[in-house]
């Protein structure tokens, strides 16, 4: 029963550690689509 805590423990920590590569990714890329949005926002505007 211990070592099957520990599997199910150490399945988590790897899921949550794919979950934060995967959110810096998502982080990176919503920082680029905003700053692109406001440049297409100033080219309107002129």
């Amino acid at each position: 029963m211990l070592r099957e805590l520990e599997t199910r423990l150490e399945k988590a920590l790897q899921e949550k550690e794919q979950f934060k590569i995967t959110n810096d990714r998502l982080e990176y890329w919503l920082a680029a689509l905003e700053t692109e949005n406001e440049t297409i926002g100033e080219y309107i505007s002129i």
